[in-house]
This record gives C-alpha cells, sequence and structure tokens, in this order.
C-alpha cells in the first residue's frame, strides 16, 4: 500500500555552468561555427551530410568504423581523422 510518508524529498541544486563557448573567429563561415558549438565531437549526421554536400555535391560519406580496406582502395575519399568520418569524393562506391 502507498504510503505518503515514505517518500524523499529530493532538493535539486543546479551546477554550474563551466562551459565557455570560444570566441568566435572571422574567419569561420556559419557552417563551420555551428561545428565549433559543437565542439568537433561525434557531429551528428545532418551536420556531416551539409559538410558533404558543400565540398563534393553528394552526401556519400561513412563513418570510419563502418569502412572496410577494399572501400579506400576502390573509391577516392578525403578521410577526417579528428572526427573519424571517410568523405568519398565520387557520388557512388565502384
Amino acid at each position: 500500500m502507498y504510503d505518503p510518508e515514505d517518500e524523499l524529498e529530493i532538493e535539486w541544486i543546479p551546477e554550474e555552468d563551466d562551459f565557455v563557448p570560444p570566441p568566435p573567429r572571422d574567419d569561420l563561415t556559419e557552417l563551420d561555427a555551428k561545428i565549433d558549438a559543437f565542439n568537433n565531437s561525434d557531429l551528428p549526421t545532418f551536420m556531416i551530410d551539409k559538410l558533404c554536400k558543400k565540398s563534393f555535391g553528394h552526401t556519400n560519406w561513412a563513418r570510419m568504423s563502418a569502412v572496410e580496406v577494399k572501400d579506400l582502395v576502390m573509391n577516392p575519399a578525403i578521410i577526417d581523422y579528428d572526427e573519424g568520418i571517410v568523405y568519398f569524393k565520387n557520388e557512388r562506391l565502384v
């Protein structure tokens, strides 16, 4: 049976924000500025799609964990080792 006296009262005290965003740079495009806001870690797919579309005109990319050596041998690509993303230069894989 439910007894209201058995409930715990929890007082939540918010922590101070330790994150300080980096100062804006003049040489960044709007897309680059959004990426900097994510601190360049684990970019979501829609951001990678935009980067690939902007650079190559298509959205043919893959995470490095999903790419095999044969994919890299047959298809020219640019590898972003910091983010772990492979941007294929061609729209279709051979």
